[in-house]
């Protein structure tokens, strides 16, 4: 435990200190700051009516950009603590030094994901407190009782959905025996996640339940069974259901996408943030079990790995 412990706190200095987590660290912070700015123009132009139908117009402001970029930019901010993890100190020959010294295997695996955890919760609360600072300042209205709980839930999803990725690269950095096939698998693993998954969706769903007619039409049972396809695929991808579950939690009733209204029927009003977090179960469960299965398939295999 001791050995753990030592090896995170090296890790974490190295993560903060690194060009790298910084470069990255720094662009999120200032797409955040430039969403939280456009949106708070937005709110004074828009009020009570901007973007979303019966959503607090303060959340409003968070919800589209602000969760675009996390979904992006902050999984690549995962990324690039966890591809190199354990592939650079193999190639370097640091990792049979390491080794030799009286520390345990897990205690470096385990070390190492501690050590990237507290980075990214690090990257996430300030990135997210910092856009939040800058909406009451340029406002001057501050968030509610219900509003602050809304927003500390996504400060949480968020730091969990970029541990995810943590956990993922984590899991090339071990597989693979050099940092570039490392990288590559991660960043194709990511480009899937975040762009390939939806023309994959759209193409089966096209297949399985075809388009016809508009929405607001007879055809509109067509376009439902067309989107539930499509949302059924895009589940298997940790952005998409990051993506549901933040655009939920921030009072968004459209929860990733389509709502059918019936002619005369007002727009559904947002569910309440229990009720949200309760529908968004299964979207949760796939981000947390890619997490634990990536990290265990890594330290199974890292504690059986020769390093030579």
């Amino acid at each position: 435990m001791a050995g753990m412990w030592t090896i995170a706190k090296k890790e974490i200095i190295d993560h903060l200190t690194s060009v790298r987590f910084i470069i990255i660290f720094a662009v999120l912070v200032i797409l955040i700051l430039c969403s939280a700015y456009e949106g708070v123009q937005q709110y004074f132009k828009e009020g009570s009516r901007m973007l979303i139908p019966g959503q607090s117009a303060f959340l409003a402001v968070f919800t589209w950009g602000i969760t675009e970029k996390i979904a992006v930019v902050g999984s690549l901010l995962g990324i690039a603590i966890g591809f190199a993890a354990i592939s650079q100190e193999r190639d370097s020959g640091s990792l049979i030094t390491l080794l030799t010294h009286p520390v345990f295997r897990d205690s470096v695996i385990n070390g190492k994901l501690m050590a990237g955890a507290c980075a990214l919760i690090f990257a996430s609360f300030t990135a997210i407190a910092l856009a939040l600072t800058t909406v009451i300042t340029l406002t001057g209205v501050a968030p509610t009782g219900d509003e602050t709980a809304r927003l500390l839930t996504f400060m949480g999803i968020s730091g969990l959905y970029m541990i995810m990725w943590l956990g993922v690269s984590m899991f090339f950095s071990v597989v693979m025996r050099d940092t570039t096939s490392s990288l590559l698998a991660s960043i194709i693993t990511w480009l899937i996640s975040t762009n390939l998954i939806y023309s994959i969706a759209s193409l089966i769903a096209s297949i399985v339940a075809p388009l016809g007619g508009g929405i607001i039409t007879p055809h509109r049972i067509g376009w439902k069974r067309h989107f539930e396809v499509f949302r059924a695929i895009t589940r298997f991808s940790p952005t998409c259901c990051y993506r549901d579950v933040a655009q939920s939690v921030l009072g968004s009733s459209f929860r990733g996408g389509l709502i059918i209204v019936e002619p005369g029927k007002p727009m559904p009003a947002p569910p309440s943030l229990l009720e949200c977090l309760s529908q968004s179960w299964p979207e949760i469960t796939v981000i947390v079990v890619v997490l634990v299965v990536s990290f265990a398939a890594s330290y199974l295999l890292f504690m059986r790995q020769e390093i030579r």
